[in-house]
């Protein structure tokens, strides 16, 4: 039976001598497994649809609950951004986000339309670093974990208040943040449409120290750990 969805390839691993098994996000089914037997011959149809961050309408045969793909109407290829190394690992942190927070069995057409926005942005801009904490926190807000501000001078990010208290607040499990990053938090979670010309300045350091406490922060109300970050944080 012939099953089409619509998907983003978030990753692929070496399946047999010339295939691969590709997990992809769905609109209508979750986080899925497909099989994509020959896919990687450059020739193959399914040569692009089985590379990560591939979006379109995927074919697939369906037989015993397993999936094989069969072709791909391609919507948008991201191709561009493995050609960044900036870009590609910041694309990365979503692919593995979703990985990790999307479920199979249970279909979420706004977060695929999320990640895809933040990809169109990124394959797009000299900002992704911006972007792809933006993501972050919108995925916590999704979720159920949006933070809340209330501080003044000396900000500190509070995983059980879960939010960025000022230091007579905090709890024992909180970090010290700089105003730079709190102020970066603030002005990403409270905007409401994604916007290609963020009038924000940002830096090294702070990229740095954003995504180390957003990876902490996911860690402790989650349960998720985000390797990408963790490599980032390590070059």
């Amino acid at each position: 039976m012939n099953v089409k969805l619509k998907a983003l390839s978030i990753k692929s691993m070496d399946y047999g001598d010339n295939g691969k098994l590709v997990t992809l996000i769905t609109r209508e089914r979750g986080k899925i497994t497909a099989k994509a037997i020959g896919c990687k011959s450059i020739k193959s149809p399914l040569h692009i649809a089985s590379s990560p961050f591939c979006f379109g309408e995927y074919i697939f045969n369906e037989k015993n609950g397993k999936l094989s793909l069969s072709g791909c109407d391609v919507e948008k290829f991201y191709g561009e951004i493995g050609e960044d190394l900036d870009r590609f690992y910041f694309a990365s942190i979503i692919s593995e986000t979703l990985d990790k927070f999307c479920q199979e069995g249970q279909p979420d057409e706004e977060i695929l339309d999320l990640a895809v926005n933040y990809l169109n942005l990124i394959s797009n801009s000299n900002r992704s670093a911006i972007y792809v904490i933006s993501f972050l926190l919108k995925i916590l807000e999704k979720e159920g974990y949006e933070m809340f501000f209330a501080w003044e001078k000396e900000p500190y990010l509070d995983f059980i208040k879960g939010g960025i208290v000022e230091k007579c607040d905090k709890t024992q499990s909180s970090v010290s943040v700089s105003i730079e990053m709190a102020k970066l938090f603030f002005e990403l979670s409270t905007q409401e449409e994604l916007e290609d010309n963020l009038d924000l300045e940002i830096n090294t350091t702070l990229v740095k120290e954003s995504l180390k406490n957003l990876a902490r922060y996911v860690y402790y109300v989650c349960g998720h750990s985000l390797y990408t970050i963790k490599n980032i944080l390590a070059m």
